[in-house]
């Protein structure tokens, strides 16, 4: 949105810790909108909203599931609650039509879920069948090629992401804006100028060849694609620097040490936001995912971390910084200190 949007004292552009607002700033920060004379919102909805009945009063007219996979378990304990709680947005509201991942197995639930209660639902993934299909030619560190596959015909696809996955979230965007009527060949063309999210599969190249990527994945599931999508660029080595959070699921923790092991050539583990717990603690438990330990870097000042692994990456390497994305801090015994990713790249003197 352009300019400061603000009624009874809610500030719509301001920073704020929830993904989604509470339900009273909600109310107000439509309503906000609305005096302006907007008339579509796009908004993310957290599973804890849905919970809280944060959307409570609102009509919902278009719902898009992007995938299930873990997250969140210190608040909604297991997956099944955690399904029940994302599966609200498509229960609890009227909708005119659902936007639904076929390659997720919940996004294939939701396909039934829909189809009881008469909503249609547009599909969209890799298999042929759906909606919205893709057809990759190339895929680098310059964006994707190839061809949209749709109901609505086909068409070029061009795209600045360097990712499967990220085609798969353009897909669903592609999906959204057919079914509000914009013509496929311009909706495809609005795709390809698309301007990407600081901290989500950020690249910032480095001399001789080399890449740091900055991305917000702080989970098992988003960090075992975030490598393979930097795995599958080829780059001489694959370094991976991370840690986990505290008071989260810590159940996670090991799993995603067991992923990075996998997929990297080198891990340093570090600190991410401890908040109130050991940082100690939390590397030990990260390890226990490791079948090598041992060959572990552990530096838990997470400067000295990105540091270490970016001055030592090798010409032609990828080094993964995950975890915080363009979060402008670091949560430490309950204080947030200034800190960034990018900044510390910066300050390395190997910008290109």
């Amino acid at each position: 949105f352009a300019g400061s949007l603000g009624w009874g004292g809610i500030d719509c552009l301001a920073p704020s810790d929830l993904t989604t607002l509470d339900g009273v700033a909600m109310q107000r920060c439509m309503a906000s909108m609305q005096a302006t004379g907007m008339d579509t919102v796009a908004l993310e909805v957290s599973s804890h909203a849905l919970v809280q009945q944060r959307l409570e009063g609102m009509d919902v007219d278009i719902a898009v599931l992007t995938n299930l996979t873990r997250d969140h378990l210190d608040y909604h304990t297991t997956m099944a609650d955690y399904a029940a709680a994302k599966r609200k947005l498509f229960e609890d509201f009227d909708l005119s039509t659902a936007v639904l991942n076929r390659d997720d197995e919940f996004g294939s639930q939701l396909v039934e879920v829909c189809q009881e209660r008469g909503i249609p639902s547009i599909t969209y993934g890799t298999h042929k069948t759906s909606a919205i299909s893709f057809e990759l030619e190339d895929i680098g560190t310059f964006g994707a090629r190839g061809l949209w596959r749709t109901e609505w015909g086909d068409t070029e696809l061009r795209l600045p992401v360097r990712s499967e996955f990220g085609v798969m979230n353009c897909a669903a965007m592609l999906a959204t804006q057919l079914y509000l009527g914009q013509e496929l060949t311009r909706a495809a063309g609005d795709l390809s100028k698309l301007k990407l999210a600081p901290g989500r599969f950020e690249f910032m190249p480095l001399s001789a060849g080399r890449h740091a990527v900055i991305d917000f994945a702080h989970t098992p599931d988003a960090l075992k694609k975030t490598l393979g999508a930097l795995g599958d660029l080829n780059p001489t080595e694959l370094v991976c620097v991370f840690g986990c959070g505290g008071d989260r699921d810590p159940g996670k923790r090991e799993c995603m040490g067991r992923v990075a092991e996998l997929q990297a050539n080198r891990v340093f583990v570090t600190n991410d936001n401890p908040r109130t717990e050991s940082p100690a603690q939390i590397a030990e438990m990260i390890l226990e995912g490791f079948d090598e330990p041992a060959s572990v870097n552990v530096i838990l000042d997470r400067r000295q971390a990105i540091t270490a692994a970016v001055s030592s990456l090798a010409e032609g390497g990828i080094v993964l910084i995950a975890g915080k994305g363009v979060e402008p801090y670091q949560e430490i015994n309950g204080t947030k200190l200034p800190f960034s990713d990018h900044d510390v790249v910066r300050s390395l003197g190997l910008v290109a």
